[in-house]
């Protein structure tokens, strides 16, 4: 999504462009200022990236637009040299997610900031910090999110706390290492699931003539939990196995569970009338896919 139709409908906005445009921070300045509620989440170099610098940037606070840390009052901005830390203090908000004493390593080095009160602080300075900008706030990260295997644990929690700190409530649990997307379906779902494990062994290339991403994955089994409202019974469809079972919900979810496939295609629609007619006709659409023979294509 396009960030200014993004600050015309969202509430919390997650910041890291590759090629941010001229004018960006000025816009999400305005936006901040003017909305009660509004939160921004950016990290590391990002908001001294300027499109002039694009071509050859390095992942440095020293490329780029060196002021632009002060249009977040997030003030300057610098890399450290530390890549190891040892959490010394935790917000109260945070505590269930974050304890003194977990040690967090990095490929890169943690950045700093010059303004912002620190919501965990490590013995080599803050790891998430938040300012007041207008009527919103920046959550600002001091290091770059997904930067390895022993990084992903921290990455989880800090999205937990994003969530915390937010008022968002998670639109899914699921195991680590499965990717979801999650669509809204009238008062249902439709829930795309992926084996990140399986993906990453495919090994894509630039070159034409490489094999297709296998769809059969020995030993896949992700678990992913759907948080629904309605307390009655529900139908889950799995389109690619074209299954469909209808199952109640526990301590209000829904449990669906990808297996031995790299990916998986789900419904879950309450059962009753009008969702039931609408899975009818996803239903219909996968009969029709077989008919044509889709499944011998690149499976």
């Amino acid at each position: 999504m396009e960030l200014e139709h993004a600050v015309k409908s969202k509430r919390v906005l997650f910041y890291s462009p590759w090629a941010p445009k001229v004018g960006d921070l000025e816009m999400l300045r305005k936006w901040l200022a003017l909305g009660k509620g509004r939160a921004l989440i950016t990290h590391t170099f990002v908001p001294t990236r300027s499109t002039r610098e694009f071509w050859g940037l390095r992942p440095s606070a020293q490329s780029g637009n060196m002021n632009g840390g002060e249009s977040l009052g997030l003030g300057e901005i610098s890399e450290t040299s530390h890549t190891k830390c040892v959490v010394t203090h935790v917000d109260d908000a945070l505590a269930p997610l974050f304890h003194l004493g977990d040690t967090f390593s990095f490929n890169s080095p943690l950045y700093t900031c010059e303004h912002g009160e620190a919501l965990i602080n490590t013995d080599a300075g803050p790891l998430i910090s938040r300012v007041r900008v207008g009527k919103g706030d920046v959550y600002y990260l001091h290091f770059a999110p997904n930067q390895s295997d022993e990084a992903k644990d921290l990455d989880v929690r800090i999205v937990q706390a994003i969530g915390c700190l937010t008022g968002i409530a998670p639109v899914c649990d699921a195991d680590r290492d499965t990717m979801v997307q999650i669509y809204h379906i009238g008062r249902g779902y439709s829930v795309l699931a992926w084996d990140v494990a399986s993906m990453e062994k495919w090994g894509f290339e630039y070159k034409p003539g490489i094999p297709y991403m296998p769809f059969e994955a020995e030993g896949v089994s992700r678990r992913v939990a759907i948080p629904v409202a309605l307390d009655h019974p529900w139908w889950i469809y799995d389109f690619w196995a074209e299954k469909m079972h209808r199952v109640s919900p526990r301590d209000k979810q829904i449990e669906l569970i990808l297996a031995g496939t790299v990916s998986g295609i789900f419904y879950l629609i309450p059962d009753e009338d009008a969702s039931r007619m609408r899975l009818e006709s996803v239903r219909a659409l996968r009969a029709k896919m077989r008919r044509l023979q889709f499944d011998s294509v690149g499976m």
